[in-house]
């Protein structure tokens, strides 16, 4: 007798109380009922055709118990009895079997709309996730294009005074260069002028020196 099936047990301590090893008698029963997973599969209502076997394998086999039996050889009603008993615990079995399935069916239901509803809020936790990284990215370059935008600035006032530095070094020079150029122009106007005043004086000596040589002359007549 398999003893994985639910009905091992209560048909090992049955049949031995109707005079019968359950060793030997039990298969013949329990092949009177249908696989639980066939029952189950074929989605049946519990009534009385979830039995199994049809009436008249169920009292052949219901004979064959009874005439070897060494108590309860005469005894039709326990025959009948235990062929009632094995068809409810059957049906009490088969209820508890497809409330389970249904119960870890809606589980199962549950635990994927869990699922599905945990999509769009990791969804949502991503996109806030970059959306703080985008951020955090936007204010980095933001603070990069400051800190370029501070050393620009600090060139160009460099290079600012640097040129500013260059232009008043330039008027500077041009301010000597002028003063010099006047300078130079001062002197040389007055040397012109001392030459001038020299020449015109050369010019008045000639002239007294030739108004001389001719008085001389003059006279010597």
């Amino acid at each position: 007798m398999d003893e994985d099936h639910f009905l091992a047990s209560f048909l090992g301590e049955k049949l031995p109380t109707l005079g019968l090893d359950p060793e030997t008698y039990g298969p013949y029963l329990l092949g009177l009922l249908p696989a639980d997973d066939e029952a189950l599969l074929d989605g049946n209502d519990v009534d009385d055709n979830n039995s199994g076997a049809d009436d008249e394998e169920w009292d052949g086999v219901l004979e064959l118990l009874q005439a070897s039996s060494e108590s309860h050889s005469d005894d039709v009603d326990a025959w009948q009895a235990l062929k009632k008993e094995l068809q409810d615990r059957y049906r009490t079995h088969l209820v508890e079997a497809k409330n389970q399935k249904a119960e870890e069916d809606a589980q199962r239901l549950e635990a994927a709309k869990i699922a599905a509803a945990a999509i769009p809020e990791e969804t949502k936790k991503e996109e806030k996730k970059s959306s703080v990284i985008d951020e955090e990215a936007k204010k980095a370059m933001l603070a990069r294009f400051a800190y370029e935008n501070d050393d620009e600035d600090e060139d160009e006032e460099g290079e600012l005074a640097h040129v500013n530095v260059n232009k008043e070094a330039a008027k500077q020079q041009s301010l000597e260069n002028a003063k010099e150029l006047r300078k130079v122009k001062g002197q040389t106007k007055k040397e012109e002028q001392q030459k001038t005043k020299q020449a015109k004086q050369d010019k008045i000596k000639l002239k007294e020196e030739r108004r001389n040589r001719a008085n001389k002359g003059e006279r010597k007549r």
